[in-house]
């Protein structure tokens, strides 16, 4: 129906909605977004009548999207027509929605945003897109263009790895590679191998971490090795990864470790000992005293030696 005639169907979603306000409200919210692509003034102009609030935003929302996703130009040519509350929304859905085919023109339109939210969504939108054309231009753009460099320094880093997770993924690792070292840039070096690891195996990865000597590179390596030899159940070779490193970083790269581990209580419980300080030993025992709290996983046994490692502080936790 909604297909046929979206203007009936959206009569009854109001009509459901009247005797199931949650079951009535997402009917909405699919039918205004198929009515869009047909109709989307008509759409955004029945949207606006909804009395509830929060199901009016939403089908406003739906129904920007759709008329993005079916026409951007469109979007753009009728920015100054639909209501002033909506004109950024329907600005930033167009861009996003014209950042899958051309990114590039996409670019010069993020600085017209003041909003930090809406450059980090264009931002990665652009990213994402540009790096199945040209990865090299992509990377290059993310590492020295002010609009992206006066973002999140967390924002920056995590949208860079995602750039080159996804050309590991495509196979493209020999490219991300030197890409890596044209920018002068070990830390893409490492994320690099780390994410062969967690893509391709820790085998692969690890052969090419023996091959690289800057300590940045391999330092960035280590938590996708790491988190990739635990998945594979080699959490003997996790630790021995990192012996030849400081006490300081081996304690870093064990807290990048404990999300991981902590997925199996049990081994890492058997490999406390192996640990190479007991400082890092004291932190992974804190790890398990607090699954223990949620899941009860260990036994009595192992509770009364996690007590022997623990300050008294955690033993509330394995009572």
């Amino acid at each position: 129906i909604a297909e046929d005639n979206p203007k009936h169907a959206f009569e009854l979603a109001i009509s459901i909605a009247e005797l199931n306000p949650s079951v009535g409200g997402r009917a909405m919210d699919r039918v205004i977004a198929l009515w869009a692509r047909t109709d989307a003034v008509a759409a955004l102009s029945a949207s606006a009548l909804i009395d509830d609030i929060a199901v009016r935003a939403r089908c406003e929302l739906a129904a920007i999207r759709a008329w993005a996703d079916h026409s951007a130009e469109d979007l753009f040519s009728y920015l100054d027509q639909i209501p002033s509350y909506l004109r950024i929304q329907g600005k930033l859905e167009a861009l996003r929605s014209l950042a899958r085919t051309s990114p590039e023109s996409v670019i010069d339109s993020i600085s017209e945003f003041d909003n930090e939210v809406d450059k980090k969504i264009l931002v990665r939108s652009v990213a994402m897109n540009w790096s199945k054309i040209d990865p090299s231009s992509t990377l290059n753009w993310l590492w020295t263009s002010s609009d992206v460099t006066a973002l999140e320094q967390r924002f920056q880093r995590r949208v860079q790895q995602l750039v080159l997770e996804e050309m590991v993924k495509r196979g493209e690792i020999q490219l991300a590679l030197d890409i890596s070292i044209e920018q002068s840039n070990p830390v893409w070096q490492g994320w690099v191998i780390g994410e062969v690891a967690l893509h391709r195996g820790s085998s692969s990865a690890i052969e090419m971490l023996h091959q690289v000597r800057d300590p940045i590179a391999r330092r960035s390596a280590y938590h996708g090795v790491g988190h990739a030899l635990i998945k594979e159940g080699k959490s003997t070779q996790t630790i021995e990864l990192v012996s030849q490193e400081s006490p300081e970083n081996q304690f870093q790269y064990f807290l990048d470790m404990r999300g991981h581990w902590s997925d199996d209580p049990q081994d890492l419980f058997n490999k406390l000992d192996l640990l190479p300080t007991e400082k890092i030993k004291r932190e992974l025992a804190a790890v398990l005293a607090a699954k223990n709290t949620g899941q009860h996983s260990l036994t009595s046994e192992q509770k009364k030696i996690l007590k022997d490692i623990l300050p008294s502080s955690w033993h509330a936790a394995l009572d």
